[in-house]
């Protein structure tokens, strides 16, 4: 939440903000729980893992990583 309100302090707080596109000066930002918080509250795996599937279907539709090979940026 800390870090969440220091690059977005408009935000309402990580629990509403987590999963959900933002901008930070421009930059775009995907907010999601700290890992630390998993390991308190393991209820929120699910969303954590979501949130890393959101970020990874943005990457690709920026044509920032490729399907087929994940583990080399486009060379586009």
């Amino acid at each position: 939440n800390v870090a969440t309100k220091a690059l977005l302090p408009d935000a309402e707080g990580i629990a509403h903000m987590r999963g959900t596109l933002a901008n930070f000066e421009g930059v775009p930002v995907i907010p999601t729980y700290h890992p630390a918080y998993l390991s308190r509250k393991f209820s929120a795996a699910n969303d954590f893992w979501n949130d890393f599937r959101r970020i990874r279907q943005f990457i690709y539709q920026q044509g920032l990583m490729n399907l087929t090979n994940t583990n080399q940026p486009n060379t586009r």
